[in-house]
């Protein structure tokens, strides 16, 4: 009779011990979730791009910035030019395809190039406060650009 209660209370320490293994994965899907959901409510603007700080001026007619729709599309400026691409969003991995600009003769096109290569060169995303981290496939920050607000 006491091997029979033994085991019983064994088998619900296991049970109990799975359950809440399982809250904490799913409370970790929420907070990716609501990482996503930050991501489109914000408009991001370009702080730096491969280490070098961007700096406004006669160059930048406008500040580079990103924009992600909740419909998985992209859009922003790159400094003169305007673009928009697609996304897919899975955790902190990202892909962006296909980006499309204008063609404005601008001053300073190599950075504008620069900040396209970039994008398509991004594989996660990471948020930290209002900081966007750009990452290559090897984890290395590619951009940093920071929350200009909720739109």
């Amino acid at each position: 009779m006491k091997k029979i209660t033994l085991i019983i209370a064994l088998a619900i320490i296991t049970v109990s011990c799975n359950t809440k293994k399982e809250v904490v994965t799913n409370n970790e899907q929420v907070e990716a979730q609501v990482s996503s959901m930050a991501l489109s409510e914000t408009a991001w603007n370009l702080q730096e791009l491969n280490g070098q700080a961007i700096s406004l001026d006669k160059n930048f007619p406008k500040q580079p910035k990103l924009i992600f729709s909740k419909e998985n599309g992209i859009s922003g400026n790159l400094g003169c030019n305007n673009f928009s691409s697609n996304y897919q969003l899975t955790d902190n991995t990202i892909t962006i395809k296909q980006i499309a600009s204008t063609q404005m003769a601008c001053p300073n096109l190599a950075i504008e190039q620069k900040f396209i290569e970039v994008l398509e060169q991004t594989k996660h995303v990471e948020i930290e406060k209002d900081i966007l981290l750009l990452k290559n496939k090897d984890q290395e920050i590619i951009a940093k650009l920071k929350a200009e607000q909720a739109l």
